[in-house]
């Protein structure tokens, strides 16, 4: 009985205060990575800006007299606003799948009380442990891809002519970027399963 009481009072704690307890643990993994990667605050928006602050910089720098270059830097600024925008689009997809676990999934927690159904409760906490964990990953990619490409921004906009070996570099590391945060679910599953990822 004793055993019983402590069982449902346990998931019943973890019933009531899995919002604020859940929501720790995710700002946590938030907060180390932004440590880990130099950036503290990273969302879509951020992203985003990132992007067309990059793509401005690289039109700006264009000789209005080459058309050659003129258009080839172009499709390389849109190209990589697009990339930008693609790993915006994906961090924002892991926030929402985030945001659909944490509260939507508070039902499963009602499962707890019975040794039968105890699995849907730990399940729960098993998934917003993953994304959280791939969540982590993703920012501190993020974040160290952010400085790295903000870096080579900052270097082209000092020279105001770049050349097309400066604009493939940036295009290759956007691009490289986005392909690191496409495997991230491989990387967490290696990490949370001791697997290695596909």
């Amino acid at each position: 009985v004793i055993n019983r009481i402590m069982t449902i009072g346990f998931f019943l704690a973890l019933l009531t205060f899995s919002s604020s307890w859940s929501g720790t643990v995710i700002d946590s993994f938030r907060q180390l990575a932004g440590f880990a990667g130099g950036s503290a605050n990273i969302n879509p928006s951020n992203v985003m800006d990132l992007g067309l602050d990059v793509s401005v910089k690289i039109l700006d720098g264009l000789p209005s007299l080459a058309p050659i270059t003129l258009v080839v830097g172009s499709i390389i600024a849109l190209a990589v606003f697009a990339l930008f925008t693609l790993i915006a689009v994906h961090l924002l997809l892991i926030l929402v799948e985030l945001w659909v676990t944490l509260y939507a999934g508070i039902i499963m927690l009602a499962f707890g009380g019975s040794s039968w159904t105890q699995s849907y409760a730990i399940n729960y906490y098993k998934a917003l442990l993953g994304i959280g964990a791939k969540l982590f990953i993703l920012q501190l990619l993020v974040g160290v891809g952010i400085t790295i490409i903000t870096g080579w921004a900052s270097q082209l906009s000092a020279s105001r002519v770049p050349d097309f070996e400066e604009l493939f570099v940036i295009a290759g590391g956007v691009l490289a970027l986005l392909v690191l945060v496409k495997g991230v679910d491989g990387i967490v599953s290696s990490l949370i399963n001791g697997s290695p990822g596909n």
